[in-house]
């Protein structure tokens, strides 16, 4: 049985986009997009979390009322759908 890494690959094997194309259209870092379909990033925060919900390898968690407080809500820039990251500004997405 397939991972879901796996499949993810497979996809865009048999529509015939590279994975290389697929990051930079979205403005991650074409190795770092590597490293977490190929499971060497866990994605647990920063730019490899927000591909791993792109990617759809997991889901993007509500905002709670903690994490609104805290001002957590739309760090950085990002915007995101309910499935996809749209756009991610350059440069280091944890930086002040």
């Amino acid at each position: 049985m397939l991972s879901e890494a796996e499949k993810i690959k497979t996809e865009f094997q048999q529509q015939g986009v590279s994975i290389s194309t697929w990051a930079r259209s979205r403005g991650f870092d074409s190795r770092l997009v590597y490293a977490v379909l190929g499971g060497k990033n866990k994605a647990s925060r920063g730019r490899s979390h927000l591909i791993a919900v792109a990617l759809g390898l997991k889901a993007e968690a509500p905002a709670s009322e903690l994490t609104e407080r805290l001002g957590l809500v739309g760090l950085a820039g990002v915007t995101l759908t309910s499935d996809r990251v749209l756009s991610v500004p350059k440069g280091d997405f944890m930086s002040p």
